[in-house]
């Protein structure tokens, strides 16, 4: 029986054939349906109430990330902000123990300091464009604050 099907394996198949073209049929039906769809520039009476409910949740969809993108940016300057306090402490000890050009380091310290402030000040903008954007939904867009001290930094060789 080599190269020969069986009777219930050629009925099988068969069975099989015909329902995945009865699939493949419906399927042609509904992407030809969508297609003059597509196809009408017009629409009588204007946008259907389908049309008009899906465009308002790929509106608020875009909302939503909109307002996550502003979240994961205040996050990010947040970082940036704490890693130029880091940096202006390491530039105060070392300043501080007369390690190097002294100058130098005060001066490369607040360097850091007015960076991390514009930092602080972008995070700020960016969540509250995000809290702007989230004012409908009522959840909160505030990142978490990170934590990291306040120091002086008047070059008086103290730290």
């Amino acid at each position: 029986m080599v190269g020969e099907q069986r009777p219930a394996d050629r009925d099988r198949e068969l069975q099989f054939t015909r329902l995945r073209i009865e699939e493949l049929r419906r399927r042609s039906l509904e992407l030809d349906e969508r297609n003059q769809e597509l196809g009408s520039h017009e629409q009588p009476g204007g946008s259907s109430l389908e049309h008009v409910r899906r465009a308002a949740e790929r509106a608020e969809q875009a909302k939503a990330n909109a307002a996550a993108a502003h979240e994961r940016a205040a996050m990010a300057y947040l970082r940036s902000a704490a890693a130029h306090e880091s940096a202006a402490e390491c530039h105060e000890r070392l300043a501080a123990s007369e390690f190097g050009d002294v100058e130098e380091h005060w001066r490369r310290a607040r360097e850091h300091r007015d960076m991390s402030a514009d930092d602080r000040q972008a995070a700020t903008r960016s969540s509250d464009s995000a809290a702007a954007r989230n004012d409908h939904t009522g959840e909160s867009a505030a990142p978490p604050a990170v934590d990291t001290p306040a120091v002086d930094t008047a070059p008086t060789g103290e730290v």
